[in-house]
């Protein structure tokens, strides 16, 4: 349980600082606006670290293997919370990279007519509902090709017992002829 514990713990650790991470505004230190290429840098950087939490959580889970369902059934709660959080991190990132993306591409034109108005606005303005149904849209095709995958996946695993059970069956009927 120790070694449980601290890998509980390492993942808890790296998921507080994601989440820190991911609350830094689109300033730099002197209030102004970052640029894109600072930006970039910044999102890659989240991304290195929810990596690292995602790499902490599954040493986490590969350690909760060891123990007993009851033992098993204790931790997941934890897991499922450090699971919600590092979603909840990707999805600001996600935003982020959007905001990134607009401010380097189509938001140079759009901060151009805004510009008249507010010129921080253009910088980090809101998203507009398109570019979140758009982003909705994206997230919702993933996760429905990683559904698709795991199926194919299983179904595999489903065809690889039937075919040892097959297996097993005529090697105990072999053996039955010769005992």
């Amino acid at each position: 349980p120790m070694d449980l514990d601290s890998q509980a713990v390492t993942a808890e650790r790296a998921l507080s600082e994601l989440q820190q991470a991911v609350q830094v505004t689109s300033k730099d230190a002197r209030g102004k606006s970052m640029s894109v290429a600072e930006r970039q840098k910044q999102i890659a950087s989240f991304e290195r670290l929810a990596q690292r939490v995602k790499n902490a959580l599954e040493s986490y889970k590969l350690e909760l293997r060891a123990l007993s369902r009851e033992q098993q059934a204790e931790h997941q709660h934890r897991i499922r919370t450090i699971e919600e959080a590092l979603r909840q991190a990707r999805t600001q990132i996600d935003w982020k990279r959007l905001d990134a993306e607009n401010a380097a591409g189509t938001g140079a034109a759009a901060s151009g007519a805004a510009s008249s108005s507010s010129g921080q606005e253009a910088d980090s303005g809101p998203v507009t509902l398109e570019q979140a149904v758009a982003t909705a849209d994206k997230i919702q095709n993933e996760s429905q090709s990683s559904v698709a995958r795991s199926l194919g996946m299983v179904l595999q695993a489903e065809q690889v017992g039937i075919t040892t059970l097959g297996m097993m069956h005529g090697q105990d009927e072999q053996l039955a002829r010769i005992g």
